[in-house]
C-alpha cells in the first residue's frame, strides 16, 4: 500500500510544459512499430500474452492513427498491487467473472503482485496461476515491496527477478511477465534502466495528469519513453524526483489523477457538496499534509482516497463516475486505475459495492472496453475505430 510520505498525491504544472505539448504535436503521433513477432489483434480485448515489440509512440493527448476520439474505445485498465489477501483477490476474480465488455467478451483485471505473498502462501501461488489462466495480467510489483527510490539498477534487477522467479514457481511462464509498477511508485532512473535490461515491455509507475490545463478531460494516450515522460517532468521540477531519461520502445501506461467532484457537481453523484474541503480536512488531520483541492486533482490510487482521504464507498463511487464522465466525454485517454485489493474486505462491504457499482456504471456505455495494459498496447499499435 502507499503511504502520503512515498505516495506523490498532486503536482504543480512545469513552466515549461507548453513548449513540450507543441513539441508533441509537431512530430509524428503515429506508432512506428518494428515488429518482431508480434501477434497483433485489432479486437480491443484481452491476449494472454503478445511477443515484444520496437514501438514508437510521441506523447499525445489525441488517439493514435488520426481517429476522432468519438470514434475509438474509452479503454478501462484496472490494476491491482501487493495482492497479499486469497479472499479479497478471489472476490475481485469473481466481479470480474460475472460481468462482460459491451462486445461479449470478458472484463480481464490486472495484478502487480509481490513475489512474496507467492513464497509464503502455496494457495496465493495457485490464485495468481489461476488468475493467469482466465486471462487475467501479472505484473511484477517486486519481492519485497521495497521503498527503491535509492536503489541501483543492479539492487532493482534482482527485486524484479526474484519476483519474476516466484511467479514461475508458481507456474506461470516467465515470458508472461512483460510490465512492472514500482511500490509506492518510488521509481528512480535506475529503475527504468533495469527495466532496459531485463527488456520489459511496459511500466506503469508515472502518474499524469496533474499539469494545470489538464483537468481530466484531455490527459496523455499511453506513450513509449523513447524521448522520456511528461509526467516525470513535472516529478521533477516540483517533487525533486530524479529525471528518467529516454528508453527507446518502453511503454509508460500512466496512472492519471482522478477529479473529486465540485460543490455544484455533487449532487449529480449522490453525494452532499463540500466534498472536497472533507477530504482536504481529513488529509490534514490525519496525515499532517495540506492537500491542494482547488481543481480537485488527487492520485489516482484507491488508497490515498479511502485511507488518506477517508472518504466513503459513496464518495468514492462519486469521485469514479466522474472522473469516468470527464475522460469518455474529453478525448478518452485510457482509464489505468491504481487499485489494492486488501482494500475491498468483505466487511464492511461499502468498498466493495462501490467497485462493482462503477463497473457496471462503465458497462453502460457502449463504447467501455475494459482490457488489460498488453492488449492496449497492441491496439495502440494497431488502432481501430468501434464498429
Amino acid at each position: 500500500m502507499r503511504s502520503n510520505k512515498d505516495t506523490p498525491d498532486c503536482h504543480w504544472p512545469a513552466k515549461w510544459l507548453s513548449l513540450l505539448a507543441l513539441m508533441s504535436i509537431c512530430l509524428n503521433l503515429l506508432p512506428v512499430s518494428q515488429t518482431l513477432e508480434a501477434s497483433q489483434s485489432p479486437n480491443p480485448t484481452c491476449s494472454m500474452h503478445s511477443e515484444k515489440t520496437v514501438d514508437r509512440m510521441v506523447a499525445s493527448k489525441t488517439p493514435p492513427g488520426g481517429h476522432p476520439a468519438d470514434k475509438v474505445p474509452q479503454f478501462i485498465v484496472l490494476t491491482f498491487d501487493d495482492n497479499p489477501d486469497i479472499e479479497a483477490m478471489s472476490w475481485m476474480m469473481d466481479t470480474a467473472r460475472t460481468r462482460a465488455n459491451p462486445d461479449g467478451s470478458r472484463i480481464p483485471l490486472t495484478f502487480f503482485s509481490n513475489g512474496k505473498y507467492l513464497d509464503e502462501s502455496p494457495d496465493l501461488a495457485t490464485l495468481h496461476l489461476q488468475a493467469w489462466k482466465e486471462g487475467h495480467e501479472i505484473g511484477n510489483h517486486t519481492l519485497n515491496h521495497p521503498g527503491g527510490e535509492n536503489f541501483s539498477a543492479e539492487e532493482w534487477q534482482a527485486e524484479i527477478k526474484l519476483c519474476t522467479a516466484a511467479f514461475v514457481n508458481a507456474g506461470i511462464p516467465e515470458h508472461a511477465i512483460t510490465g512492472f509498477r514500482a511500490p509506492f511508485i518510488a521509481y528512480n532512473a535506475a529503475t527504468f534502466a533495469a527495466l532496459d535490461a531485463l527488456d520489459y515491455h511496459y511500466d506503469s509507475s508515472i502518474e499524469e495528469g496533474f499539469e494545470q490545463e489538464m483537468d481530466g478531460s484531455n490527459g496523455y494516450w499511453p506513450y513509449t519513453m523513447d524521448n522520456g515522460s511528461p509526467g516525470n517532468v513535472i516529478a521533477v521540477e516540483q517533487e525533486n524526483r530524479e529525471a528518467v531519461g529516454r528508453h527507446k520502445g518502453l511503454w509508460q501506461l500512466p496512472v492519471h489523477a482522478l477529479i473529486v467532484p465540485s460543490d455544484d457537481m455533487c449532487a449529480e453523484y449522490g453525494v452532499a457538496p463540500g466534498l472536497r474541503e472533507r477530504i482536504r480536512e481529513n488529509i490534514k488531520r490525519d496525515h499532517d499534509w495540506e492537500w491542494p483541492s482547488a481543481q480537485g486533482k488527487i492520485t489516482g490510487y484507491d488508497w490515498n482516497l479511502l485511507e488518506m482521504g477517508s472518504v466513503s464507498g459513496d464518495e468514492f463511487l462519486a469521485i469514479l463516475k466522474h472522473s469516468f464522465d470527464l475522460k469518455i466525454t474529453g478525448n478518452r485517454a485510457p482509464i489505468v486505475f491504481g487499485g489494492h485489493t486488501a482494500l475491498y474486505p468483505a466487511a464492511p462491504i461499502d468498498r466493495r459495492k462501490a467497485m462493482a457499482a462503477f463497473i457496471d456504471y462503465a458497462l453502460e456505455h457502449d463504447d467501455v472496453r475494459f482490457v488489460t495494459p498488453t492488449a492496449l498496447i497492441d491496439w495502440m499499435n494497431n488502432p481501430q475505430t468501434i464498429e
